[in-house]
C-alpha cells in the first residue's frame, strides 16, 4: 500500500491579494500562487475592503491546488495569517455588517480622543505594547458600534473573518490581539477595563487562542464539494509575526525586514522591551517564547510602485534599471517616505513624504533611487531607536516582493552597515502559515542570498541619513499647516 500524502497550506490575506503556499511533509514549499482585489478608498483617511473578497479570492486559489497535483483530501491543516489592525463586524448569523475598515483607515480619529481621557498614552503603551492610533482596532470598534451596535454581535480581524467562514469557530490568536488596543500584552489577554470604559463589551470580541489551535474542519461547500474532508483549521496569526516564524530568526537582536506596501522591520527580543518615547511597538512571537520589537512600516514599496505606475513601469524590473543608473546618493536628492504618515523616527500622522534638493538636472531614475534610499534610511532609524533600549541589531534579513530587488537590499546593507540575508523564498508569511500545522512546528532551514555592505557607500550614506533625520524634523510640524490648506 503506497504511502498517504499530506500535505500543509498557508495562506497570506494581504492588502491587495491572497497568497497560498503548499508543504509537503517534509517541510519544503511545493508551490505558491495568489489572487488579487481591489481596496475601497473613498474620502480622505478611509479605507475599506469588502470581507468577502478575501473568502473569494482563498477559495480560489484553494480550487487550484489539483491544477498542480495536489489531491484536496490529503490536506492535513490550513493555516491562515494577514493584515492586521482591520475590523470586520459580525451580525448573529456571522454574516459581515458593510464592509471591513482596513489598516490604512483612519476615521476613528475622535474615537481615539475620547479613549485618551480614560488612561494617557504612556500608560496605554505599558499596558499594550501599540501606541493609541486611529488605526488600530479598539477606536474603529467605537467608531462601528456607534452606527451598528444593534445589529453586531461580534467584532473581529481580518483573518478571524476568513477562518470562520471557511468552517471554524470564531476564534482570534495573540498576535493578532496584540495590535487592538485592548491586549494586555504581558498577561496574554483582552484588558477588560479600557474595553469597558470604552462602552463595550469583551464578549463582543473573540476568544483569544494559540496560533496553532485548532478551531474547526473545512465546512465551505465550495471546498467539501472539491474534495476537502477532515482539513483542520487553524486559528492563524498576524502577517508580520508569520513571516517571522517562517524566517526562523528567534535569537535577541535578529531583524527581519519585510517590503511590501508597507514595510514592517521586526526584531527579536528575549523579554518586552518597551521603548522610552513609545516609538517602537511590542509583539508577542507565535510561539510565545519571545518578543518582538516593531516598526510597523512606512510606505515604502507603495511609494516605489506609486512614482513606477507615474513613469508607465509595470515590471519592477524595467525601474530597477533606471535606478541603477543614478550613482551612491542620488545626486544629492533624498526622499522622505512618509505618503501616509511617518513611524519612525518618530510618530507623526500628519507627516507626508516629499523629495528634498531636486533640480532640473535629476532623472527619473535618481528619483527611483531616492525612494529606495529613503525606505532604507527608515530602516536604519528603526535599528538606532532599538539600540536606544539596548537592544542592538546583529542580524538583518530582507524578505518581501520589494527584496527581490538586488539593488534595494544592497542599498539596505550599505545604509545600515549590516550584512543582509535574502532568503530565496520571498513570501515569507504563507509559507509562516503553512508551518503552523507542520508537526515539529520548526521551520525547514531556509536558503539565503548574502549582501555585503561597501564601506565606501556606508559612509556616504551615514552623512546622508544624518540629513534625512534633520530633513525630518525641519519639516515634520510644517505638514500640520500643509494639510489645512
Amino acid at each position: 500500500m503506497s504511502k498517504k500524502e499530506m500535505y500543509f497550506v498557508g495562506v497570506d490575506i494581504g492588502t491587495s491579494s491572497v497568497k497560498l503556499c503548499v508543504i509537503d511533509e517534509t517541510g519544503k514549499i511545493l508551490f505558491v500562487i495568489s489572487s488579487s482585489y481591489p481596496t475601497i478608498n473613498g474620502e480622505p483617511g478611509t479605507s475599506e475592503q469588502n470581507p468577502e473578497v478575501w473568502v473569494e479570492a482563498t477559495i480560489k486559489t484553494l480550487c487550484k491546488l489539483p491544477m498542480y497535483g495536489v489531491d484536496p483530501k490529503d490536506v492535513v491543516t490550513l493555516g491562515i495569517a494577514g493584515q492586521v489592525d482591520g475590523v470586520v463586524a459580525l451580525n448573529k448569523e456571522g454574516v459581515a455588517v458593510g464592509n471591513a475598515l482596513i489598516w490604512m483607515d483612519r476615521r476613528a480619529e475622535r474615537e481615539s480622543v475620547e479613549i485618551r481621557k480614560h488612561y494617557d498614552d504612556k500608560e496605554i503603551y505599558r499596558k499594550t505594547g501599540v501606541r493609541n492610533d486611529p488605526s488600530h482596532m479598539l477606536p474603529k470598534i467605537m467608531w462601528l458600534h456607534r452606527r451598528f451596535s444593534k445589529k453586531v454581535v461580534v467584532y473581529c480581524p481580518p483573518v478571524t473573518y476568513v477562518t470562520h467562514r471557511l468552517g471554524g469557530e470564531i476564534a482570534t490568536d495573540h498576535t493578532n490581539a496584540s495590535y487592538s488596543l485592548m491586549y494586555d500584552v504581558q498577561k496574554g489577554r483582552w484588558w477588560d477595563e479600557i474595553i469597558e470604559l470604552c462602552g463595550l463589551d469583551s464578549s463582543l470580541l473573540p476568544p483569544i487562542v494559540s496560533s496553532c489551535s485548532v478551531i474547526g474542519e473545512i465546512s465551505n461547500p465550495a471546498l467539501t464539494s472539491l474534495g476537502f474532508s477532515k482539513t483542520e483549521i487553524l486559528a492563524g496569526a498576524g502577517d508580520q509575526e508569520a513571516a517571522l516564524f517562517a524566517s526562523g530568526l528567534k535569537s535577541a537582536g535578529s531583524c527581519l525586514d519585510i517590503t511590501g506596501s508597507a514595510e514592517p522591520v521586526c526584531i527579536c527580543t528575549d523579554e518586552p522591551v518597551f521603548h522610552s518615547r513609545a516609538v517602537l511597538e511590542v509583539h508577542p512571537r507565535i510561539d510565545r517564547k519571545g518578543w518582538i520589537l516593531e516598526n510597523p512600516g512606512v510606505t515604502s514599496g507603495a511609494a516605489y510602485k506609486w512614482f513606477a505606475k507615474i513613469l508607465k513601469l509595470d515590471d519592477y524590473r524595467d525601474a530597477d534599471r533606471l535606478a541603477l543608473e543614478s550613482p551612491v546618493g542620488s545626486h544629492g536628492l533624498i526622499f522622505l517616505p512618509f505618503l501616509s504618515g511617518s513611524i519612525t523616527p518618530e510618530w507623526n500622522e500628519k507627516m507626508r513624504g516629499c523629495f528634498l534638493g531636486l533640480s532640473s538636472t535629476h532623472t527619473a531614475g535618481d528619483m527611483l533611487r531616492s525612494i529606495m534610499e529613503g525606505s532604507a534610511y527608515s530602516l536604519r532609524s528603526t535599528i538606532e531607536l532599538a539600540n536606544e533600549e539596548n537592544c542592538k541589531v546583529q542580524t538583518l534579513v530582507c524578505a518581501g516582493g520589494g527584496a527581490k530587488s538586488d539593488l534595494w537590499v544592497q542599498i539596505k546593507t550599505d545604509v545600515t552597515g549590516i550584512i543582509a540575508r535574502r532568503p530565496k523564498q520571498l513570501e515569507l508569511t504563507s509559507y509562516g502559515a503553512a508551518l503552523l500545522g507542520f508537526p515539529e512546528k520548526n521551520p525547514k532551514q531556509l536558503d539565503f542570498d548574502e549582501f555585503h555592505a561597501d564601506e565606501e557607500n556606508h559612509q556616504v550614506y551615514s552623512r546622508l541619513y544624518r540629513k534625512f533625520i534633520k530633513a525630518y524634523y525641519c519639516l515634520a510640524n510644517e505638514f500640520f499647516n500643509f494639510k489645512e490648506v
